[in-house]
Parts: C-alpha cells; sequence; structure tokens
C-alpha cells in the first residue's frame, strides 16, 4: 500500500483570511457537505493531483 498526502480544499469567502478559514472549518465539520475536492500528492515520487469528485462519476472511485 501506498503513501499519500491528501488535502481539502474549498473557496470561501470572508471579511480577511482568517474569517474564511473559520468559514471553511464550518464547512468541513457539516456531515452534510457535499465538498469533495481534494489535492493528492504520491509522497513516493512527489506526483500531484486534484480530484473534484463532485464533478466526477464516484463509482469510478469507489465512492
Amino acid at each position: 500500500m501506498n503513501e499519500y498526502d491528501v488535502t481539502w480544499s474549498i473557496r470561501c469567502e470572508g471579511k480577511d483570511m482568517k474569517d474564511a478559514s473559520v468559514n471553511a472549518l464550518g464547512i468541513m465539520r457539516d456531515p452534510y457537505s457535499t465538498c469533495l475536492g481534494f489535492g493528492v500528492v504520491d509522497i513516493e515520487n512527489k506526483k500531484e493531483k486534484f480530484f473534484d469528485l463532485e464533478y466526477e462519476d464516484l463509482n469510478e472511485h469507489g465512492v
């Protein structure tokens, strides 16, 4: 099994950068959130790819 760094990404509004991060945290903690964008980095070869699963076939990814 390989290891990957996976980051979650969303575009948020806010009064400033901290306010935007607070808004993102609220969305991330929402169990009904449909935000499914992830940045993935392969630890071994450092290749990076972004998956926006909201717009891709989820069955293809086993979700």
